[in-house]
């Protein structure tokens, strides 16, 4: 008894060490996965961040332009002679475009995630203020683009994949991209192409005869079929419920029918099915006992023979 007992203590404490550890690396997955979410938040926070600030200064390369397109026009309607802006327009306009542009570097080299940032930053600054002429710094540009170029689609895969994983369930509900075995740049892909088809059916009808863009057929055969299915479901519920019920019955019918079968045979016999609760049930008979004593008990008698039953005894004795 001992030594059972011993290793009966010995398999709970084995037992306990294995939920132990089976509980930590569960947790340690946990972590895993909250650390990487958490790096995602973050990449995606900072992407935003360089996204929002070329907006703005786009927008105020915008509006500094317009001022002075609108200046320069007022002036030569005034004098009726053609002045350039001021020099010091043309200064902030220029330093407006190289910040915007060097906010869209530091944005496409964040969603790549190739580099440290700050280094990012000030090399591309050192790009634009060291360029000689628009056609050297588009080189140049153009040169890193070809780099990028090669690796886009993998990056925009994996952006979107991540995003996914930090929004979880509320993006498979609010994604408009939800193709089953395609990735997101292939979707992507499929949606400007589709985009094209229909730009080029709208303005040359001529050109492309063979290609017809069919969407708005098919929308509204889809409304159709839709309005006339909700029109028939509250007609055809009862109609369902009532072929329901019926066929319920007669399925009922045909098992009653067949529990006895009262076709001749040759034995003349019936038969039947068995039910298991009644096989060799018999009932109860009352059988006179001259040995009991209960007829004799006057209390037993009133309560189950009532006081008709006691004065027929007495009379009969």
């Amino acid at each position: 008894m001992g030594k059972k007992r011993d290793v009966s203590i010995f398999d709970a404490i084995d037992e306990l060490e294995t939920q132990d550890r089976r509980a930590d690396g569960k947790r340690h997955k946990q972590h895993h996965a909250d650390q990487q979410r958490a790096q995602q938040v973050y990449q995606q926070t900072q992407i935003y961040q360089h996204l929002v600030e070329s907006r703005i200064l786009l927008q105020r390369a915008i509006v500094v332009n317009t001022k002075d397109i609108t200046a320069a026009k007022a002036t030569s309607s005034s004098s009726s002679s053609e002045s350039s802006p001021s020099v010091s327009s043309k200064t902030k306009f220029r330093d407006t475009c190289n910040e915007l542009l060097e906010q869209l570097l530091l944005a496409r080299n964040q969603l790549s995630g190739v580099g440290n940032a700050q280094d990012k930053k000030n090399f591309y600054k050192n790009i634009i203020l060291s360029a000689e002429s628009s056609s050297q710094l588009s080189k140049m540009l153009q040169e890193e683009h070809e780099q990028h170029r090669e690796q886009w689609r993998r990056i925009l895969n994996q952006r979107h994949k991540s995003l996914r994983l930090h929004s979880g369930v509320t993006s498979a509900k609010s994604s408009q991209f939800r193709v089953m075995d395609a990735s997101f740049w292939e979707q992507v892909e499929a949606t400007v192409e589709y985009e094209k088809l229909r730009t080029n059916n709208n303005n040359n009808n001529n050109n492309t005869a063979t290609l017809l863009d069919d969407s708005k057929v098919y929308q509204q055969l889809l409304k159709d079929f839709v309005a006339s299915h909700a029109q028939q479901t509250g007609t055809e519920a009862a109609a369902a419920a009532a072929e329901r019920l019926r066929l319920a019955q007669r399925k009922s019918n045909k098992e009653k029918n067949k529990l006895v079968d009262r076709r001749a045979s040759k034995g003349r016999k019936l038969r039947y099915k068995e039910i298991p609760k009644l096989v060799n049930f018999t009932f109860p008979l009352s059988r006179p006992s001259t040995t009991s004593n209960l007829q004799q008990d006057e209390y037993f008698q009133s309560l189950f023979g009532g006081a008709a039953a006691v004065a027929i005894q007495g009379q009969t004795k």
